[in-house]
This record gives C-alpha cells, sequence and structure tokens, in this order.
C-alpha cells in the first residue's frame, strides 16, 4: 500500500500570506507597547514605586511580541520558500 501526497501550492502561498498578516497585527502590538510611557506620572505620586517594575515587565513582554512578529514573517517567508521548492520539484 502506498499512500501520495498532494500539495495544493495556491493555498500553501495563500496561507503564507494569512501568517505575514498576523505577524503584521502583532507589529501593531508591540509598537503599542514601545509608544507606552509609564514614567510620565501613570501610577501618580503614591504609586510611584511601581514604575520601575511595571516598566521592567512592560520591556519583556514588548521583547516577547516582538520576537512573535518576527517568528510569523520567517514562518510566512518558508512556507512560500517550500511551496515554491515543492512546485519546482513537481
Amino acid at each position: 500500500m502506498s499512500a501520495r501526497i498532494a500539495l495544493d501550492f495556491d493555498i500553501l502561498t495563500t496561507q503564507a500570506s494569512k501568517v505575514d498578516q498576523v505577524g503584521d497585527d502583532i507589529g501593531l502590538a508591540a509598537q503599542a507597547v514601545r509608544s507606552m510611557n509609564l514614567g510620565g506620572g501613570a501610577f501618580g505620586v503614591l504609586c510611584s514605586f511601581l514604575v520601575p517594575p511595571a516598566q521592567l515587565v512592560t520591556t519583556v513582554a514588548g521583547t516577547m511580541i516582538a520576537d512573535c512578529e518576527s517568528l510569523l514573517h520567517r514562518t510566512g517567508t518558508q512556507l512560500r520558500k517550500a511551496a515554491a521548492d515543492a512546485q519546482e520539484r513537481e
């Protein structure tokens, strides 16, 4: 018994575009995190001691979001390459 794998290259390319779009959406979230200014009085005088830990958490979260954006864009590129390679060999 032999199995046959069939690839639809248009679907792979379309999926790569969708993955890129999700990466773009996550990029908007990363921009929003980078634009935050917690030190500008967001916590007021009484809670100003919260600024340093909040800035640390915000920096870490922003880095993780940017890493996700990068990962999704790399995944979209790799999907396109995989589709092109498979189509070339077919």
